[in-house]
């Protein structure tokens, strides 16, 4: 049943989809205009009727949203700060050598780095906000964005009593636990053919996973055999990805001759578990087929660094 105003009113269906995507991680239920959970495109025109020359804004987070909001708020005339609990800038995601770049970028464009900032509150006064750490050190702004990370939205399907671990388990054609509902985007957990069953938040598996969803609903019966990739811009650099890019794996770095692209493969237990592609372009369909060969013992770990020039 829907509601419409009040009133539930019942819907009946053949097929349907659930498409309910996740939701932004929130450390309090602030009501204030300018603490910005960017999710939707209403946040987002929120957010930049409040970005002016000269505004002060502070991004709670340091992470893949963290970053690219702080290197848009810059760009756009913004005195950006970053707030954030690990030591060096995206180390959860980057090895050291692009951590150093990273870093190095982010001074130079302006944006002040707080790192090692354990946050404890947002706090809302009339005349700033402020996002206040541990011990008590507050950074005020003229606008916040929280950027935490975000949860699938699977109350719905919890309430249908669906399969859910985690998100909501779907098969090879997107399909749940009911067989004339299926699932789609942010919100499900599949069987990657490359790295198993996992839950992926980035548009291309939106895309993919909703094409596959929808071709079946009207009666294909196709698999969803494909491992989605993720990019971002950050200044003047820019990667793509694949996978689990984790800053404490081992990792096999190869790069080019002026030291600005990279391609990163990432380990565990001597298998690859992801890669990026730093400044390197036009390379994933070669990275997922590496992996591919590694699994099927076609390709040994150690040949990984010839697989892709970088750049």
């Amino acid at each position: 049943s829907i509601d419409t105003g009040g009133e539930e009113k019942a819907v009946s269906y053949g097929k349907l989809l659930l498409a309910t995507g996740a939701s932004p991680n929130k450390p309090a239920e602030l009501d204030d205009p300018r603490v910005v959970y960017l999710r939707s495109t209403s946040d987002y025109r929120r957010l930049r009727s409040l970005v002016h020359e000269g505004v002060r804004a502070v991004v709670a987070g340091g992470g893949y949203v963290g970053s690219e909001i702080a290197a848009a708020l810059v760009g756009n005339g913004a005195r950006t700060t970053m707030v954030y609990r690990e030591a060096k800038l995206l180390s959860q995601m980057f090895p050291s050598s692009i951590v150093e770049r990273v870093e190095d970028s982010f001074h130079s464009a302006g944006v002040e780095l707080r790192s090692a900032f354990e946050i404890g509150e947002i706090v809302a006064e009339n005349d700033h906000v402020s996002v206040v750490g541990a011990s008590g050190e507050a950074v005020d702004g003229d606008v916040v964005v929280v950027g935490f990370g975000v949860h699938p939205n699977i109350d719905l399907a919890e309430a249908a009593g669906l399969t859910v671990d985690g998100g909501v388990v779907v098969d090879s054609e997107m399909r749940t636990s009911a067989p004339d509902v299926f699932a789609a985007g942010d919100l499900v957990v599949f069987d990657d053919p490359l790295f198993g069953r996992r839950r992926v938040e980035h548009v291309d598996h939106a895309e993919n996973s909703g094409e596959t969803a929808g071709k079946n609903m009207a009666g294909s019966s196709e698999n969803y055999e494909y491992t989605p990739m993720f990019w971002s811009d950050l200044f003047d650099d820019g990667y793509e990805a694949i996978g689990s890019l984790d800053g404490h794996a081992e990792t096999i770095e190869t790069w080019n001759e002026d030291g600005k692209a990279a391609v990163v493969w990432y380990l565990r237990d001597a298998a690859p578990i992801g890669v990026l592609l730093w400044n390197t372009w036009d390379s994933v369909g070669k990275a997922k087929q590496a992996i591919a060969d590694v699994k099927s013992g076609k390709l040994a770990v150690d040949d990984l660094r010839t697989v892709i020039t970088p750049g």
